[in-house]
């Protein structure tokens, strides 16, 4: 089939030669299958797409999209990358010689949250989705929905960019300030809570990005659903009655 090459292809071209540093790299790998899947589909339901999704990297990506996806990471080169030794060829080598199938190399990644949601069909991305979609039935808005669903997964699962930049002992420490605001949220709202946590991390220059990559999947299969009720994004009774 080759469309998740292609729009690799076109991210290639279009974004990553125009800007420096990774301009939503991880939202889009996990965005790009499922706008394959959305077109293949013919149900709009979450569960569908996300298997539709994990289908489609499994039977139609080869070792171009990995290529490709070696490129795009040489052309961005995230700082927080620095020298690896695993199983993979490191990407500022510029070898070629062993970079193994996109599926695969998924699988070999999967310690970061990105490639396993990608990898294992979307888990968390749905978890995210069902808890900010519950959040919006209950008569809460979009944007509080699913920054409580931000706060739920990195209190559940952590953020593994969080990891690769400052560490294990920082991955630990920003779970368990995440599950503080977590429990701030209901308490004092989960702007508060948010609030908190942002001016606890700024100064230590912690970016929640896996976390913020996989909430970007999910906002996108929420709207999915709300414009299938056919209703705009604000909470009320219609709204709830819709979605019900």
């Amino acid at each position: 089939m080759g469309v998740i090459a292609s729009v690799k292809e076109r991210y290639l071209r279009e974004v990553a030669s125009r800007f420096k540093g990774n301009i939503a790299y991880g939202t889009f790998m996990l965005m790009a299958p499922l706008a394959v899947a959305i077109a293949l589909s013919k149900s709009s339901e979450p569960e569908g797409l996300v298997t539709t999704a994990r289908d489609t990297i499994y039977c139609c990506t080869g070792r171009r999209e990995s290529l490709l996806h070696y490129k795009i990471l040489r052309r961005l080169y995230p700082s927080h990358l620095g020298r690896y030794r695993g199983r993979l060829p490191d990407v500022a080598s510029g070898d070629e010689r062993d970079i193994p199938p996109y599926p695969l190399l998924l699988k070999l990644n999967s310690w970061d949250m990105v490639h396993r949601e990608l990898a294992e069909g979307y888990p968390i991305t749905l978890e995210a989705y069902r808890h900010s979609l519950n959040r919006v039935k209950e008569g809460r808005s979009v944007e509080e929905a699913l920054l409580e669903a931000l706060l739920k997964v990195l209190a559940e699962h952590g953020d593994t960019l969080i990891f690769q930049k400052h560490g294990g002992r920082a991955f630990k420490i920003a779970r368990e300030e995440a599950r503080a605001a977590f429990r701030v949220s209901e308490m004092w709202g989960v702007r508060n809570a948010i609030t908190w946590l942002e001016r606890l991390w700024r100064g230590r220059e912690w970016n929640p990005g896996a976390a913020l990559d996989i909430i970007a999947a999910a906002s996108g299969l929420l709207l999915i659903t709300i414009s299938q009720a056919g209703m705009d994004a604000l909470p009320g009774e219609r709204y709830r009655d819709a979605i019900s």
